[in-house]
């Protein structure tokens, strides 16, 4: 699994990506120190991902103020990237930003985590994205474009798994 990006402040979330193989096992497991509860993790799979270079850009943000989380634009220099958006935070459930597709949203003890995407078309800013956690307290959000734009549902031999994870 390779890291692109890591929030840690007020909790920790991260996002990686991985190119599965022919030999990819049926689920995966991770440990952590106890201190990192409570864990949650979803996975997305993308297929016909560059495999030189999968991230064309990508951004992340903080919030520690309101309801909603909202990651500013990145510019993509790829046509026909998808955009991934990836929310962490304390609330309940989320409202994924407008016009995105929203793939995981589950909910641990006080904890939420949603992982929502975007077929974009030509290259260019992609214009702030913001999610609605259900309440107050802590936010984390990325944005990552991916290239290429073709989606899968259930990662199998060549997919991209792209998962995130928040404690």
């Amino acid at each position: 699994w390779v890291s692109v990006d890591l929030i840690q402040n007020t909790g920790t979330a991260q996002i990686w990506y991985k190119f599965a193989g022919g030999s990819e096992p049926a689920s995966y497991t991770w440990t952590f120190s106890t201190s990192l509860f409570p864990m949650l993790v979803g996975i997305s799979a993308y297929i016909n991902v560059d495999t030189a270079t999968p991230v064309d850009v990508h951004n992340s943000i903080q919030d520690d103020i309101g309801t909603d989380v909202t990651v500013p634009s990145i510019t993509t220099t790829q046509e026909n990237d998808w955009l991934i958006g990836l929310y962490a935070g304390v609330g309940t459930a989320w409202t994924p930003p407008s016009g995105m597709t929203e793939r995981v949203d589950t909910t641990q003890t006080s904890n939420a985590i949603e992982i929502v995407d975007l077929a974009l078309g030509a290259a260019g800013a992609t214009g702030d994205k913001t999610a609605d956690k259900g309440s107050a307290g802590t936010g984390k959000g990325f944005l990552v474009a991916l290239v290429d734009r073709i989606l899968v549902f259930s990662p199998k031999f060549g997919d991209f798994l792209l998962p995130g994870c928040l404690e």
